[in-house]
């Protein structure tokens, strides 16, 4: 088994790998794939598994330049130079979805494994540090755009924003009295003011205090999950937000603006045409009972309403 911890206490495995049965399997079918780029096609990979070891390598000629490297994401990169490109290639990548890794996105942030870049603030929370996000370190997080609520009783104005098919963070804490219901269970979070979100699946209540990391959501690939994290927001920070989707875009009033004002132009107009007409003496409607809707006016007529074409 491959692990990777964080150092401190208390620790988290960032990835793992437990090799199976399929192992020796696997070598052949990874050889075949490299051996499908001539990039990567001098990369020998190797399986050893007896009595006294089990491990994977890879071994390449001189010739070929490569190195083995961990990037911000906690993902870890083989890559080889290519002569042609004059650029470095990564051939292999694990975990292959860059949410696996704890904590990949930093603090109250969304990661999603197919999108990219993979990492977004949650909902009312901004960037701690766009400076580092531009750069590709996501790992400071973001942070709250309006402070909490926090008396110590039920009685704040805090509410709570709903995310669904969701990976529920590190660190859930267990309540001493398990609450019955999921009302219960926010009115628990909410009487505490280190309390950041809450759960509530199969009749269990589940609190998480402070930050809140690796939170990823289902994308349909490697990760899955049906759970629904609620996450504690300032109440100005909801309405604001409510406001801003049930505001209407301003293209859209604009352009409803000038279409009016067109419609009411040309209606004026033909009223104003009309009244012409029936100043000079020319009848608004046919007259002829034969006609069939279009009217026949003389030029003398079109002269007068138009006061000679002027």
């Amino acid at each position: 088994m491959v692990t990777a911890r964080r150092r401190g206490y208390p620790s988290e495995v960032y990835w793992w790998w437990s090799p199976d049965d399929h192992s020796s399997m696997q070598i052949p079918a990874l050889r075949k794939l490299l051996h499908m780029s001539p990039q990567t096609s001098m990369v020998v990979p190797e399986y050893v598994n007896n009595k006294q070891e089990e491990y994977y390598m890879y071994t390449s000629p001189d010739e070929i330049s490569s190195f083995l490297f961990v990037d911000v994401f906690g993902q870890t990169r083989l890559n080889v130079w290519s002569q042609d490109n004059q650029a470095w290639h990564s051939i292999y990548v694990e975990p292959a979805d860059p949410c696996i890794p704890y904590a990949t996105c930093g603090p109250f942030t969304i990661c999603t494994g197919n999108s990219h870049p993979p990492c977004e603030c949650m909902e009312s929370f901004s960037r701690t540090s766009s400076w580092d996000w531009e750069l590709g370190d996501r790992t400071g997080g973001c942070s709250r755009n309006t402070q909490l609520d926090c008396n110590g009783n039920s009685s704040s104005t805090d509410v709570f924003h709903p995310m669904v098919r969701v990976t529920l963070p590190y660190g859930p804490r267990s309540l001493q009295h398990a609450p019955a219901t999921r009302s219960e269970c926010e009115v628990a979070c909410l009487s505490n003011c280190s309390c950041s979100a809450y759960s509530y699946q199969d009749s269990k209540c589940s609190v998480w205090h402070g930050e809140l990391f690796s939170v990823n959501k289902d994308d349909g690939i490697e990760i899955s999950s049906e759970y629904t994290l609620y996450i504690r927001l300032a109440a100005g920070d909801v309405l604001s937000s409510t406001r801003d989707k049930r505001k209407p875009a301003a293209g859209v009033v604009i352009a409803t603006s000038v279409i009016s004002s067109g419609l009411l132009m040309l209606m004026l107009l033909l009223v104003i045409l009309r009244n012409r007409f029936n100043w000079c003496g020319v009848p608004s409607q046919a007259t002829n009972q034969g006609s069939v809707g279009v009217v026949a006016f003389r030029y003398a007529d079109l002269g007068c309403a138009t006061k000679n074409f002027s």
